[in-house]
């Protein structure tokens, strides 16, 4: 009896052994982040990433956020250095512009994060091995959420999600009795908007702008020109980058890719000369070229930027085998060096 009794308690013990072995082997270095739409200003009352076992690691909050979908936002370094991988989201934050809060408790792909932090991904630079440092939530209007994997340049959408409207005690943004809550919101927007901003949103909210942003098109890159490129980094609009160093061997791959928001392009000249070029595109123009072109190609779609060997200076053109249609509206910043 008492040897049946040992027996259990070594299979117990060996079973808790490789549960505690694989959790820990399930955690990396990583810091939660945050961020909003530049126009749309957001602050998160409370947000919590939760693990596996239960305990959580929060976002930061209280401060008002507008740095940009996609972007990294503020990092606070708190807990051990390495950390488990969440499997929920819980987040409640308010919506400036909308004057709205909004709540969320989402269940995170959980497989799909290990396997990522785990394959990690070419660093742009050195060409060695990495892996993602950050995990951002950004929040839009209408309670829109995305979530993305971010480390070295390289921004990955993961997932995304729609959280509710609620109420929520107006103190817990602000506890200053002597203003009103439009006074409170007024003020909170000036700070981080300027006046023709301010203007233009209070037109219009583009509820479901975000969600379009994550159309996906067959597209790459073909690059025109008597020059070496060096590399190319790419924003696209739903929040990813990739950069791409073509003295790694590296190329755009033709698969499915969201809109391109900027494309920043290094290269030498046959002068030896170096120019590096910043390419932001009007999002109305090129949203309508790839609606355009998109349904009538057989193919995939070109994104064709003709470097010229005169000047150094930008043509950029969307085509496949068959239609061209020439953009013209991007701005285009030139450095040489």
């Amino acid at each position: 009896m008492m040897g049946n009794k040992r027996k259990l308690f070594v299979c117990l013990f060996f079973i808790f052994w490789i549960i505690d072995y694989s959790y820990a082997m399930e955690k990396f270095k990583w810091f939660p982040t945050e961020c909003a739409p530049e126009l749309y200003p957001m602050r998160i009352i409370r947000g919590d990433f939760i693990f596996k076992n239960g305990e959580s690691i929060y976002i930061p909050d209280s401060r008002t956020i507008n740095n940009g979908w996609g972007e990294v936002g503020s990092i606070h370094i708190v807990g051990e250095e390495l950390k488990p991988l969440p499997v929920r989201l819980l987040i409640t934050w308010f919506s400036f512009t909308e004057d709205k809060f909004y709540v969320g408790n989402f269940t995170l792909p959980y497989n799909r994060i290990l396997e990522l932090f785990t394959q990690g991904f070419q660093h742009p630079l050195t060409g060695k091995r990495t892996t993602y440092t950050r995990i951002i939530i950004g929040m839009a209007p209408g309670g829109f959420i995305s979530i993305w994997l971010a480390g070295n340049g390289v921004v990955i959408e993961l997932c995304t999600f729609e959280a509710e409207e609620t109420s929520i005690d107006w103190k817990l943004i602000s506890e200053d009795l002597s203003k009103t809550r439009k006074e409170f919101i007024k003020e909170r927007l000036e700070e981080v908007l300027n006046a023709d901003e301010i203007a233009k949103i209070s037109k219009n909210i583009p509820i479901g702008l975000w969600k379009k942003y994550k159309t996906i098109y067959s597209w790459t890159l073909l690059i025109i020109g008597r020059v070496e490129i060096q590399n190319i980094w790419l924003r696209f609009y739903n929040g990813e980058s990739q950069f791409i160093n073509y003295k790694l061997g590296n190329r755009l791959e033709e698969f499915g890719k969201p809109v391109v928001k900027k494309i920043e392009i290094k290269w030498i000249a046959q002068s030896g000369k170096k120019y590096s070029g910043s390419v932001f595109f009007d999002e109305q123009e090129i949203f309508e070229a790839f609606k355009k072109l998109n349904p009538i190609t057989s193919g995939s779609v070109k994104l064709q930027i003709e470097i010229s060997d005169v000047d150094q200076g930008l043509k950029i053109y969307l085509r496949d085998e068959k239609y061209i249609l020439e953009l013209k509206k991007f701005i285009i910043k030139i450095y040489s060096s």
